[in-house]
């Protein structure tokens, strides 16, 4: 589980999820997987992972522009 998590995540993007930093994973610009986080004084504590392609298929995605 671990191995396919780490995965997606190098392929999604930073996004803005539920009013907090994330991760959206969205080939094609279609996202199908999205990742929200817990922080608790600084450090993440939770990770959310969301990949139901209904609950998913109207999310619009605020993203974050990286520096990289």
């Amino acid at each position: 589980m671990a191995g396919t998590l780490a995965g997606r995540a190098k392929a999604a993007q930073p996004a803005i999820v539920n009013g907090a930093a994330g991760l959206v994973r969205a080939p094609g610009g279609r996202p199908r997987v999205v990742f929200g986080f817990t922080i608790t004084h600084g450090e993440i504590t939770a990770i959310d992972v969301l990949a139901d392609a209904e609950r998913i298929a109207d999310f619009a995605p605020l993203w974050i522009q990286s520096s990289r």
